[in-house]
């Protein structure tokens, strides 16, 4: 009986201990958080999954993952302390150029998912069929630097500023508009509407897609904090796409602000997939290249509108 006793007191002793463990391991965690460029979708598979399979965890971090809103400013939330990480894209480059002191930390998809689409009607198959059309563009530098690249190719259009890219095509509002290539096709699909997609990058206009970037002083005083978040993202988006089933369920389940169905997740995980590049080139910067998109920036920046006297095209 004493034995007995002995044993049952000797558990809960480790029992406390372990839950004190626990306690102390919980608390230990660096609350960390990143900020997104659009919703939780599958373009972010990568970082949920670091953050539900536990490895952001295992590195000692709580990341919060935060959507963006009208509210949002990626680079002032950064420098104020606001978030430590966020998302950006290869406009981060010109921010750089101009001064700004962010580090790119990895190129999470080597090619820009940014296309224009049109509806199949209106016989758009190249740059230069959009010629005296209304195009529609985002308020952001890669918007810009796709309408400064038609004015380069002498081909004069209508800007019209995109709400909502399908209905204003389906509306006529718009003859073309740029979108994400994992996204509004499949929207259209849904809707039964035949689509033409220009590819920008087989006309010159190469990019990354998303970047994790963070200020230069997080770097420099925090490496092991960058360190940490690199590594288990990097795990992370290993893990998302080679378990795009149980990401998708996920996303859907627990993630799923946007309202979207399974089968459009799919749809998105199997079109940005292509643009991850190799497991050897993920996440991989290649200084040459940043700087020639750096150039392009710069250069299409630079361009002003065409005068009358400048209307034909010359592609």
């Amino acid at each position: 009986m004493l034995k007995n006793k002995l044993n049952w007191k000797r558990l809960k002793i480790i029992l406390i201990l372990l839950s004190l463990i626990f306690t102390l391991n919980v608390h230990a965690l660096e609350k960390v958080k990143l900020q997104l460029k659009w919703k939780t979708q599958f373009q972010f598979a990568g970082f949920i999954a670091a953050k539900e399979k536990g490895f952001y965890k295992d590195v000692g971090l709580d990341v919060a993952l935060l959507e963006y809103s009208a509210d949002t400013d990626t680079l002032e939330d950064l420098k104020k302390g606001k978030t430590t990480f966020s998302v950006s894209d290869s406009s981060i480059i010109t921010e750089v150029a101009k001064g700004g002191k962010y580090v790119a930390l990895m190129a999470i998809y080597q090619q820009s998912p940014y296309v224009l689409m049109s509806l199949a009607s209106s016989n758009i198959h190249s740059l230069k069929d959009l010629q005296g059309k209304k195009v529609g563009f985002y308020s952001d530098i890669n918007s810009k630097a796709v309408a400064a690249m038609l004015k380069d190719r002498r081909i004069l259009f209508q800007k019209v500023q995109v709400k909502n890219s399908i209905e204003q095509l389906e509306t006529g509002e718009v003859d073309s508009v740029i979108v994400y290539s994992s996204n509004e096709p499949y929207q259209a699909k849904e809707k039964s509407l035949a689509v033409d997609i220009l590819h920008l990058n087989e006309y010159g206009f190469d990019r990354y897609g998303d970047i994790l970037i963070t200020l230069e002083k997080t770097v420099n005083d925090r490496p092991e904090l960058v360190a940490k978040m690199d590594s288990a993202t990097r795990k992370g988006f290993e893990y998302a796409y080679s378990h795009i089933d149980e990401m998708v369920e996920l996303i859907y389940r627990k993630y799923n602000t946007l309202k979207r169905s399974k089968v459009s997740y799919y749809y998105e995980a199997d079109t940005l997939k292509k643009f991850l590049g190799s497991s050897e080139k993920f996440g991989k910067l290649d200084k040459a290249r940043v700087n020639a998109i750096g150039y392009i920036y710069a250069y299409y920046n630079s361009i002003e509108p065409l005068a009358d006297s400048q209307r034909q095209p010359t592609i």
